[in-house]
């Protein structure tokens, strides 16, 4: 499959005195996370998901509710993990009842999983179905707790990502992929007034 990225915007603030080791732990935030894969990857380690095709084995599920989210009747399970220790997640999902996609998930780390300099992480997306078809992801909330070091005090990191205006089945040509770069960032990137932010974005900060 072939894949860019355009970026029509771009603007950073600045995080303070400790700016330049914050931005160390930072940079392992832009990792994606698939639910759907059977194991989760986070900082070099793999997670059951709770999806996956052997989670029986791993977590113990329970059925506790159904409700319509939007116009989507779903079902809300909340899954914990068998044993302690395991790189597991605990949390809860919402199952949409006729397709059985993944509507909704929270979750985080279950406790005993080890991983250097970080006290919790927690994931939360959500799906929406584009064109009464296929589930499409549309917010991907990752927080992860750092834990403090000799550089850098304990901190908090949050990164929030959302989607909309998804197009199914209208495939590029391929010389649209011809470039060197995945990547390409448009000259007038970093030039956009506060004005143009506050239409642009997705949400309110």
């Amino acid at each position: 499959s072939h894949k860019k990225e355009v970026i029509k915007a771009s603007k950073v603030s600045g995080i303070g005195i400790e700016g330049q080791a914050i931005n160390q732990f930072m940079g392992d935030m832009y990792q994606n996370t698939n639910v759907y894969d059977n194991f989760v990857g986070i900082f070099g380690k793999n997670f059951v998901s709770p999806i996956s095709s052997s989670g029986l084995l791993y977590y113990r599920y329970y059925l506790v509710d159904s409700a319509f989210i939007g116009n989507k009747k779903c079902y809300k399970m909340t899954f914990q993990p068998r044993r302690p220790q395991e790189l597991t997640f605990i949390g809860e999902i919402w199952i949409h009842d006729t397709t059985f996609a993944v509507k909704k998930v929270n979750m985080h780390v279950a406790e005993g999983a080890n991983i250097n300099f970080v006290n919790d992480i927690a994931i939360a997306k959500e799906f929406d179905r584009v064109n009464n078809k296929e589930w499409m992801l549309t917010k991907d909330i990752l927080v992860i707790d750092f834990a403090a070091t000799e550089k850098a005090l304990g901190f908090i990191g949050r990164k929030t990502t959302s989607y909309k205006d998804i197009i199914l089945n209208q495939p590029k040509p391929s010389s649209f992929f011809n470039d060197l770069e995945p990547i390409i960032v448009s000259d007038s990137a970093t030039d956009k007034t506060r004005n143009y932010w506050d239409k642009a974005r997705h949400d309110s900060l």
